[in-house]
């Protein structure tokens, strides 16, 4: 994926939106034309757009309403109601400063306003309108209809500090087309009850459909009849079978029969997450049972379940829509983990970080938007709102899929952070998914990108003082750069130190000269004040937001991690002081030897660290990154803590899915030679086998292991010059479905003086 040029990003007309503004002093909005029902919400999006915009000036009018006044310039924004005009469509036409909002329902009134807001320019000097404009837009164009996301109820009840906090972020979510809410994790405190009556009131304050994902545990402790008649709105319940939950047809039953009683439309959702194929192919088969179909209304599809997308809408019986449950929020170790993340990345952050990827969402969603996916929407997990970009990638393109990712990111950025600052800040987003991209030692995005963080601070200091998502946003441009700087100085330092280990000195020598290597001090004072940046930026956050909200599963904002070693400086300093302790210059030298020899595979050898970033060459993929993002077929990284006792290449490893497989491939081996193989095993779960060429078995299904085991290698599958060795699990299991986890190989030629280290 390649980076648009920042300068142009914003310079070409997007194909839907406007290319003329007039200024304006004040917008008027006449409600007289919208239904009753409608009125509230529109004024509540005004009075967000008031508050987030530092000259406001945008105001609710109608005929029993006075006090808005006209200005020198004045926009006027006014509704007309079509009987004609499609369910949830509208037609919004500028002219001059008029503005007419056409549509067929109350839904389309609003999302048609709601898409003209978001191409007003707004800035501290002055206010721009569209102006000779036309747009249009019909629900049949929508890739889905539901377009949720999930909050959750930890730390707080509704995940935000206050309630007013959770409502103006709900209402920023419906103006990039998000329709659902759904509260997860939901504790069973006592306060609990109370907060979950709460939620859906401001759900139906916000325009919202209201979700709850409760698991059958949970469901039992709560008077669910009580509950339901309390609550305001309630639009459907989420009940996972796996990933947190167990598929309780009773306890699904009965949940359903109480909030249908008191919510009419409410429906009942379950997941097949975490089950092996027995288990599946049962649970199918009661699908059709009458007892499932008169009390189950849609499937989901989330992680941890064994067949991709594809495969599943396959399974599921006629007359079960499908829902989507995507994990957009993780960063490894996840359903969308992103392609190949270097540990640099992994060590200083772990699974949960400010992480937009616009350009890996919108490629996602328009994947399993095809016709081989017909699912009736979304419902996205998530943790915090650490994840907000995405949020909006996800929405936005799924409501408007005619129109590009860059555009959509253009309106967020607009829209959150004013036109003055709306090109830097897209660029900033689409800028930082690319800092993520490749080994971060050659990224030359990573300096673009903060040159682009550093022009927003001294442009916007209004703007940043008061907006989390930008202080966020600023704060991964600053690590992203402290972080490769470390990263840099440490392979010198490790470059250095190896160096001098191979030397022809005595062994002293060596040990002395590699240990000033590595004792360096890589933080200079450029690199102390980026890193007082994050620290200020993290503080800021939790100020604005919340620490605890931005990230809900790393109150410390990857703070505790920002030191935490990116290099085999610290490996390598252990081991050379543990050598300078033997007493025996022999021992000494052959300790030397070992150490660095750990990737030398002897004269027409091979090694591979399969986890390595960039890609290792012998590592296979069956297919495309692009088309595998869930990694059904592709192997994908483990690894995101680091361990002083290894090499990094040690510690991180590959890893398969359910059925699929690892595949290593060498080439160029000489067909004389007699092959042992070493394979360094990551550990894991279940029983694995090895195999060669699709006919040798090396080893048998056995546990897997945390352990380095040899393997000879049956001449007869190496005389051909190609070697490929394939890792498989025993077909069917179920769980997280992860194993083969694998890091190194090592393939070398047997002889009497080889020595394996």
């Amino acid at each position: 994926m390649k980076l648009a040029v920042f300068a142009t990003l914003l310079a070409v007309p997007a194909a839907w939106g406007p290319s003329k503004f007039v200024p304006v002093d004040t917008i008027l909005v006449d409600s007289d034309g919208l239904p009753s029902g409608a009125s509230s919400l529109l004024e509540s999006h005004v009075s967000r757009y008031n508050a987030r915009t530092a000259k406001g000036g945008m105001c609710v009018k109608s005929s029993s309403k006075v006090g808005c006044s006209a200005g020198k310039t004045t926009a006027k924004v006014s509704f007309e109601m079509k009987n004609s005009a499609s369910k949830g469509g509208f037609e919004v036409r500028s002219s001059d400063l008029d503005h007419v909002v056409s549509a067929g329902d109350e839904s389309g009134a609003l999302q048609g306003f709601l898409a003209w807001i978001r191409q007003v320019r707004w800035s501290a000097k002055e206010t721009q309108v569209p102006t000779d404009w036309t747009a249009s837009h019909s629900s049949d164009k929508e890739l889905w209809g539901l377009r949720g996301h999930q909050y959750s109820s930890a730390p707080h009840a509704q995940m935000f500090r206050t309630m007013d906090e959770m409502k103006d972020y709900t209402l920023d979510q419906a103006v990039f087309g998000t329709n659902q809410i759904e509260m997860a994790h939901i504790s069973t405190s006592s306060s609990s009850y109370d907060h979950l009556v709460e939620f859906s009131s401001a759900m139906k304050d916000t325009g919202m459909n209201a979700s709850l994902w409760i698991s059958a545990d949970k469901a039992a402790a709560f008077d669910l009849d009580k509950l339901f008649k309390d609550m305001k709105q309630l639009d459907s319940i989420f009940m996972p079978g796996g990933d947190g939950g167990t598929l309780d047809i009773k306890a699904a039953t009965k949940a359903r029969k109480s909030c249908r009683k008191h919510h009419p439309g409410c429906t009942m959702w379950i997941s097949l997450q975490e089950l092996s194929a027995h288990d599946m192919d049962a649970i199918i088969k009661e699908l059709k049972t009458s007892t499932w179909k008169e009390n189950i209304d849609g499937i989901v599809f989330g992680p941890h379940v064994r067949v991709p997308l594809t495969q599943f809408v396959k399974m599921i019986p006629e007359g079960f829509p499908i829902r989507q449950y995507p994990d957009i929020c993780h960063i490894a170790g996840a359903q969308f983990a992103l392609n190949f993340l270097s540990h640099v990345w992994a060590f200083t952050h772990q699974r949960q970080a400010v992480a937009p990827s616009p350009e890996f969402m919108d490629s996602i969603v328009r994947q399993r938007a095809n016709g081989s996916t017909p699912t009736i929407g979304v419902g996205a997990y998530s943790e915090g709102v650490g994840d907000d970009w995405n949020k909006a990638v996800w929405s936005g393109v799924a409501f408007q899929p005619y129109r590009s990712v860059k555009n959509i990111v253009a309106d967020y950025a607009r829209y959150f952070f004013g036109a003055d600052l709306a090109e830097s800040a897209a660029g900033l987003i689409f800028g930082l998914e690319q800092n993520w991209i490749g080994d971060p030692a050659n990224n030359t995005q990573i300096n673009k990108t903060f040159a682009l963080a550093q022009k927003l601070e001294k442009d916007g200091k209004d703007v940043l003082a008061k907006s989390w998502r930008l202080q966020a946003l600023v704060k991964r441009a600053y690590n992203d750069v402290y972080q490769q700087r470390r990263y840099v100085c440490g392979l010198e330092s490790v470059a250095g130190a190896m160096s001098a280990l191979q030397r022809t000195w005595s062994a002293d020598h060596r040990l002395d000269e590699a240990e000033k290597s590595l004792e360096h001090d890589c933080v200079d004072k450029t690199m102390s004040s980026y890193k007082s940046r994050v620290l200020d930026l993290a503080s800021a956050i939790n100020k604005t937001l919340g620490a605890e909200v931005l990230q809900t599963q790393d109150k410390m904002l990857n703070i505790q991690l920002i030191d935490e070693p990116v290099s085999d400086v610290p490996f390598l300093l252990d081991q050379v002081k543990s050598i300078k302790k033997l007493k025996s210059d022999d021992d000494k030298d052959k300790a030397i030897a070992k150490l660095t020899g750990w990737t030398d595979p002897g004269k027409d050898g091979f090694y591979a660290a399969l986890a390595s970033v960039p890609q290792s060459p012998n590592l296979v993929l069956p297919v495309s990154l692009e088309s595998d993002p869930a990694r059904y077929i592709n192997p994908t990284i483990s690894g995101d803590r680091y361990h002083s006792s290894h090499w990094i290449s040690s510690q991180r490893s590959v890893f398969e899915l359910y059925d699929s497989s690892v595949v290593v491939r060498f080439e160029g081996l000489k067909s004389s030679a007699k092959y042992k193989l070493r394979v360094g095993w990551g550990g894991g779960s279940g029983e694995v086998q090895l195999s060669a060429n699709k006919k040798s078995i090396l080893q048998k299904y056995m546990s897997a292991t945390s352990s380095t085991k040899e393997y000879s290698v049956p001449q007869s599958e190496t005389k051909g010059g190609t070697l490929e060795l394939e890792c498989q699990q025993k077909p069917g299991v179920g769980g997280s479905g992860r194993s083969c986890y694998i890091s190194e190989m090592w393939l070398t030629v047997e002889s009497e003086d080889s020595v394996i280290v």
